[in-house]
């Protein structure tokens, strides 16, 4: 009985911390959006961003200090550690992102930029609800459903960068400004990817436990 109760509050706490991690990158998608309709914002909210990617490294290394000192696991050790980091790679390139635009001091935002910004937004928001329901296998369709949503944000996302990167060498005259703008757009887009990256762990561990 006394392993039962020491093992179940540690299972438990793995889904929490997954929870957290991917709440704590869709606070920072959601700064990130809002700094792209008022790129003023930029440094402060950099700052900002910085702070959740600090709270994302302590919340891996919590995750992984839990699995060196469990016996069992709810899901597979090597699914944990694979979505900590996928979660914790997102929330990265977030942070990379608004440093680049404040170290590039961009004093406005393209609307394809803005277009991009939502669709990470809007993918960091299915990843909560997906995660939410990791502990939950009869509920593994509704996941699924939150990931297939991801995916739609994901090939949005692609769709408007192409078309962000045409208008780019087609209209901008400032040879300066279009390297930067070219990395940003990428940059961005690599952000969006890293979420599909995330939702292909969770449907793994749907599969296994389905």
């Amino acid at each position: 009985m006394k392993l039962g109760m020491t093992l179940f509050p540690r299972e438990e706490r793995f889904f929490e911390l997954l929870k957290e991690a991917t709440e704590n990158v869709l606070k920072a998608t959601e700064i990130l959006e809002n700094v792209a309709g008022n790129i003023e914002l930029a440094p402060e909210k950099a700052t900002e961003i910085n702070h959740l990617e600090h709270q994302g490294d302590r919340i891996t290394r919590e995750i992984i200090s839990l699995l060196n000192v469990s016996l069992v696991t709810p899901i597979d050790r090597e699914d944990i550690t694979d979505l900590a980091q996928a979660i914790d790679d997102v929330l990265d390139i977030t942070d990379g992102l608004i440093e680049r635009m404040v170290l590039y001091k961009l004093d406005t935002t393209p609307g394809h930029f803005k277009i991009m910004t939502q669709q990470l937004h809007g993918a960091t928001s299915e990843l909560v609800q997906a995660v939410a329901l990791l502990n939950i296998p009869k509920k593994y369709d509704e996941l699924n459903h939150h990931c297939d949503q991801v995916i739609y944000y994901e090939k949005r996302a692609d769709r408007v960068y192409r078309e962000a990167i045409a208008e780019l060498f087609e209209e901008e005259r400032d040879i300066v400004k279009l390297i930067k703008w070219r990395e940003i757009y990428a940059i961005v887009e690599e952000a969006v990817d890293a979420t599909e990256d995330v939702c292909d762990i969770l449907q793994g561990v749907t599969v296994k436990g389905g």
